[in-house]
């Protein structure tokens, strides 16, 4: 906490040892002045301020933060920085971190577990007085474990914890309304992209799309599923992979609108048209899925407001430990436009 007084020349180290000594009190005394004031007597609180006052004394405020362990930020753990829709949900934590008065700290484990599970076991070590993860980079992880050390919330997460404040969409009855969308259109046959293999993500998703096919008494067929990384240019060579197959699907669903995008572009280059040939969905809405040709059929998928349900239930949390645990579901809703059409136009 030792602090150069302010001038041009330097006239000695003030320390919080020497506002003590001034104000004829302990360190400890002048500690909880700065830190926890309403615990000192009026008296003894006057002495310490004159003391500052006449010292010109400043306090050093990561100091501060580690004795008071309020230090005023949230950590955000994401998979990835690059997907729009990562930015939309951390647009409302932001926003709403911002009205807390609270900063937030961005952790990119750019898709890797192992460098999720890093940041997972150095938070608590951190200077961040709770965290919020956002999708899963791949495995499940202790969340129960981590919020005996600071609230926690989890945004679009497989895992369950008993003890951690969690938002999801309801991606079950989501990838329903999608195969319920291709087969009034007279899809029987339908295929489905995934995400990065054994993601826990990405293999949610495609036990909910094989449901789906069962819910609808539609066939599966091995030969008509691939999976991919979580991007436009892994969407584009699991496209490639499909069509060289010797049958494929006459309608797809992908994982993500990303990874959709990077799928019609392959279709495109290959000679298929969509939806004249192949009739292809999304999963999430992205940002430029309105725009394309032809604009995609997705789901809407509420990414700025779970962002903000989730970075409320950390700061109310950090007031409120005993707080009952929130589970919060959120429907999604099909949004139909020109990547999908009736089979027997095709």
């Amino acid at each position: 906490m030792d602090v150069i007084q302010d001038g041009s020349e330097q006239r000695g180290t003030v320390t919080i040892k020497t506002v003590a000594k001034l104000a004829g009190v302990s360190i400890s005394t002048v500690s909880r002045v700065l830190n926890n004031p309403e615990s000192v007597t009026e008296d003894k609180r006057l002495r310490v301020n004159r003391a500052i006052e006449e010292l010109r004394y400043v306090p050093n405020p990561v100091a501060r933060a580690l004795g008071s362990r309020k230090v005023g930020s949230i950590a955000i753990v994401v998979p990835t920085i690059l997907n729009p829709l990562m930015n939309e949900a951390m647009r409302g934590i932001i926003e709403v971190l911002d009205e807390g008065c609270y900063d937030a700290i961005v952790f990119d484990s750019n898709e890797d577990f192992a460098r999720e599970q890093t940041f997972y076991e150095l938070l608590p070590h951190k200077m961040v007085e709770g965290a919020i993860f956002l999708a899963s980079a791949g495995r499940e992880l202790d969340f129960d474990a981590l919020a005996e050390k600071m609230p926690v919330a989890l945004i679009s997460r497989p895992e369950i914890p008993t003890k951690v404040d969690t938002f999801v969409s309801d991606e079950r009855y989501g990838m329903r309304l999608l195969a319920e969308h291709l087969a009034a259109l007279g899809h029987k046959e339908v295929g489905h992209i995934g995400g990065a293999f054994g993601n826990s993500s990405a293999m949610l998703r495609f036990d909910y799309f094989k449901d789906a096919l069962d819910h609808l008494r539609l066939p599966w067929h091995p030969e008509y599923n691939t999976f991919c990384d979580w991007s436009i240019h892994g969407g584009y060579e699991a496209m490639l992979r499909l069509v060289k197959r010797t049958q494929r699907p006459s309608a797809i669903i992908c994982s993500t609108d990303l990874i959709a995008l990077g799928a019609m572009a392959g279709a495109r280059e290959l000679g298929i048209r969509i939806p004249e040939e192949l009739s292809v969905t999304g999963f999430d809405n992205a940002p430029s899925s309105p725009f394309i040709y032809p604009s995609l059929t997705t789901l809407k998928y509420p990414n700025y407001r779970l962002g903000r349900l989730a970075a409320r239930a950390v700061l109310r949390r950090l007031r409120l430990k005993d707080r009952r645990i929130i589970r919060k579901v959120i429907p999604l809703e099909l949004i139909q436009r020109n990547s999908t059409t009736e089979l027997h136009s095709i």
